[in-house]
């Protein structure tokens, strides 16, 4: 549990630097070519990188705009770092458990079998 807990935490990291980055290049592309459109000097950190980005610019499209604005790195294909706890949902239904006491009463063990009537993924977690 731990192991996946810690890859789980290293793929979420991961995936934002990914995203950091790709916005941070998209928000350059984006300032060069607007300083362009305008005729406006470009901005000094920007000039070594400046004609880099227009060669890019010229076969773009507004693809990576979009990846962008839904907050991922190919078009939208992943979700972003913040919906992450939401990526498999609709996917599989999730697992209901229900558990008792370590004594359950006779009452306790009728109500736990009507809301397993209730929920239909559910799964016992003690023998009643």
């Amino acid at each position: 549990m731990l192991r996946r807990q810690a890859r789980l935490r290293r793929e979420y990291l991961y995936r934002k630097t990914v995203e950091d980055r790709q916005k941070s290049i998209q928000d350059k592309k984006n300032r060069v070519k607007k300083s362009l459109e305008q005729n406006v000097t470009i901005h000094g950190d920007l000039q070594k990188k400046a004609l880099h980005y227009q060669k890019k610019l010229e076969w773009e499209d507004d693809g990576p705009q979009a990846a962008i604005q839904m907050g991922a790195e190919s078009g939208g294909a992943f979700a972003n770092s913040q919906d992450d706890e939401y990526r498999y949902a609709g996917v599989e239904d999730p697992k209901i458990v229900i558990t008792t006491s370590r004594d359950p009463s006779s009452r306790l063990k009728q109500f736990v079998k009507e809301m397993r009537l209730i929920f239909p993924n559910t799964q016992r977690n003690n023998n009643f």
